[in-house]
């Protein structure tokens, strides 16, 4: 069970100018990764038009330990 108030909302980004399409067509990736200083990178393109977007997010805010960062069932991913 999920429980909102565990969740720290770290950061948004919008991948625009992807055209209207029938359900299932637009084909999008997105890539997470943390790295050595527990910055989380998120990068995302959609496959049709090559539109990119990405965000990083650094602790700065001190929201979440070092346990937080490195327990790894405790990240849940919302796309």
């Amino acid at each position: 069970m999920t429980r909102t108030r565990y969740n720290n909302k770290l950061g948004k980004f919008k991948l625009s100018g992807i055209p209207p399409a029938p359900r299932g067509v637009p084909q999008s990736s997105v890539c997470f990764d943390i790295d050595a200083n527990g910055m989380l990178n998120v990068f995302a393109e959609d496959q049709t038009t090559g539109q990119k977007n990405k965000i990083n997010i650094t602790n700065d805010k001190g929201r979440l330990g070092k346990d937080d960062i490195e327990s790894p069932g405790r990240w849940e991913v919302q796309v």
